[in-house]
């Protein structure tokens, strides 16, 4: 038993009692205890009983910050929950959600790639032009945050890149942010991961310049032939939409197309650079000259194939436009002569 001495006589007395036995007077009481050592006393006692059935202290602090961090992470879970309600109701309700959403961002009570999904979505579909601007802007201040942009991983960069080069209004700056994009997709992964990006982004957006300038990029900067399949239909659809008196010569896309023909030797890519350049044009001239080379590339041994199955698969996406449907039949057709004149006459022989 622990000793101390009383105050007012100087008698010896133990640290617990309440009274002091020599004088009476009335002791400070029990010195208080952390609650790390209330811990130990405890489990110390109970480990004496019951052996090895006690949690030790350690286990008991790792006890209570789990549940520390499990309260604060379904309060984060809640706060996502219900921004996410917000966005696709009224404008008022998604407009709050922005605003909200902006401010826990950078107060990091909810992730930056959750943020910056959130944002994107009310940015590409919101049928408000105003807080279409408001959601782009709030994606720009969060790049702005180092903090932000460092805690995302390179597919996260590389979504902001292809959000901004999507929902920037201006051409001009639309192209500076794409260029960004071919600068930091430099490996074949992130390259891959960008036109899926871009290919999917121009189907949200409703500018058909914006639809153009994106699927050109995939042309360009991501030669995958699967890829450049997939842009077909999307890009005759967004030319039609910018022209619908298919008046315009579209020279603009087809310099752009020509240029990537003459730097893909590619054949499959070739073959379907030829198709959308004949989708593209407006001049019968021109057409037929791309048609006779999309047919005479893929008459070849190895693509025939392929370029059967290519001008199908587009011809699927044509439903009610007669011009495109007369226009893959004329593919059709001229890919099938060059086939049977490349194609030995066996009964000649």
């Amino acid at each position: 038993m622990t000793l101390t001495k009383c105050k007012e006589c100087g008698a010896q007395i133990s640290e617990n009692a309440e009274l002091c036995p020599s004088c009476g007077i009335k002791c400070t009481g029990r010195r208080s205890r952390g609650w790390i050592e209330s811990l130990n006393i405890v489990s110390g006692t109970l480990t004496a009983v019951f052996g090895t059935l006690v949690i030790p202290t350690a286990a008991a602090a790792l006890a209570w910050f789990t549940f520390l961090y499990q309260k604060n992470r379904q309060e984060n879970e809640k706060l996502q929950a219900m921004v996410e309600s917000a966005v696709g109701q009224d404008a008022a309700k998604e407009r709050t959600a922005v605003r909200v959403l902006s401010c826990l961002a950078k107060l990091d009570k909810v992730p930056a790639p959750f943020a910056l999904s959130v944002l994107g979505a009310v940015a590409r579909n919101s049928g408000d032009p105003q807080l279409r601007r408001e959601a782009y802007d709030a994606i720009e201040n969060l790049t702005l945050e180092p903090s932000s942009v460092e805690k995302l991983d390179a597919y996260d960069r590389l979504e902001i890149f292809c959000l901004q080069a999507a929902l920037t209004p201006c051409q001009y700056f639309r192209q500076k942010n794409l260029g960004y994009i071919a600068q930091y997709a430099t490996n074949d992964l992130l390259g891959h991961e960008a036109a899926s990006k871009l290919l999917a982004l121009s189907q949200d957006v409703s500018d058909p310049q914006t639809k153009i300038d994106l699927l050109l990029t995939v042309f360009i900067r991501y030669g995958d032939p699967d890829m450049m399949q997939r842009a077909i239909p999307i890009l005759y659809t967004a030319i039609q939409e910018r022209d619908p008196s298919r008046s315009d010569s579209n020279e603009d896309v087809l310099k752009f197309l020509e240029v990537v023909v003459q730097q893909n030797k590619d054949a499959r890519s070739r073959i379907r650079l030829y198709l959308a350049l004949t989708l593209v044009t407006n001049d019968q001239h021109l057409r037929e000259e791309y048609l006779g080379k999309f047919a005479l590339v893929g008459a070849e041994k190895d693509t025939r194939d392929e370029a059967k199955r290519l001008v199908e698969s587009v011809a699927r996406t044509a439903k009610d436009d007669s011009v495109l449907a007369l226009i893959l039949d004329l593919a059709g057709k001229n890919l099938a002569s060059e086939i049977g004149k490349a194609t030995p006459n066996i009964t000649q022989r």
